[in-house]
């Protein structure tokens, strides 16, 4: 099941990996006993589609303000009896009422809402049923300095006029709303300059070795965590 999740995330970097295994548990894990999920900003359908096919039982629904990439995504859930996806402002979620909703699953989306994002937040929290979860993945966070200059330059380069990042003190305000929450840190410097190249066996072999000596890091000095570049987000009503 995780697999099929998984290739919800295929246009990702494969030195995110443990990134993408990490979303893709929490997500399961949320969503084996869900009834009703939603993907704000769904893209073009790749994780929608992962989301109902792992989850035969759930009416799953997926949302875009752009009608172009909802028609993509409509193809992709072809064949879905439990899928469907329209245009629309997740910022205004009124087809839902109160308590409506087990699982809200955002891919790259948090960093989107940023011109408003307590204001999203505040109708995610209301359409969630207690003990409903919130996630984000592949979400960037903005303390590390390197990983800002790059992002940047690739945000001016490809005219990504809406694309902002994040940090802890936005999380932990958003955290105020919900009993818990989990942060998962991915990341540091060097295995962030991986993503810049081709996938290729040695540099998969490097990432790997980054990625544990990004683990110790995390562990021994906690504070580095603010230095990860991505990270995924778990919030329970």
């Amino acid at each position: 099941m995780l697999t099929l999740l998984q290739k919800g995330f295929g246009h990702r970097s494969p030195y995110d990996a443990p990134l993408i295994h990490a979303a893709a548990n929490s997500i399961w894990q949320a969503g084996r006993d869900a009834r009703t999920i939603l993907e704000v900003c769904c893209g073009h359908g790749d994780l929608l589609a992962g989301l109902a096919a792992t989850f035969p039982d759930a009416s799953v629904t997926g949302m875009d303000q752009f009608v172009g990439t909802v028609k993509i995504a409509a193809e992709r859930i072809q064949g879905l009896a439990n899928a469907r996806v329209k245009a629309a402002d997740v910022m205004h979620l009124d087809e839902w009422g109160d308590d409506s909703v087990d699982l809200i699953v955002g891919q790259a989306t948090l960093h989107h809402l940023t011109h408003n994002p307590y204001a999203a937040i505040d109708e995610f929290f209301r359409v969630l049923r207690p003990g409903g979860k919130c996630i984000f993945t592949f979400e960037p966070l903005s303390h590390n300095h390197f990983v800002n200059a790059v992002r940047s330059y690739r945000n001016a380069k490809g005219l990504l006029l809406d694309e902002s990042n994040l940090y802890i003190n936005t999380l932990e305000r958003i955290a105020l709303k919900f009993t818990s929450t989990e942060v998962q840190c991915f990341n540091l410097s060097w295995s962030y300059l991986l993503k810049a190249f081709p996938r290729s066996a040695v540099l998969l072999h490097l990432g790997s070795a980054l990625r544990k000596m990004d683990e110790v890091r995390f562990k021994l000095w906690p504070q580095s965590l603010r230095k990860a570049a991505n990270f995924n987000v778990v919030f329970t009503k």
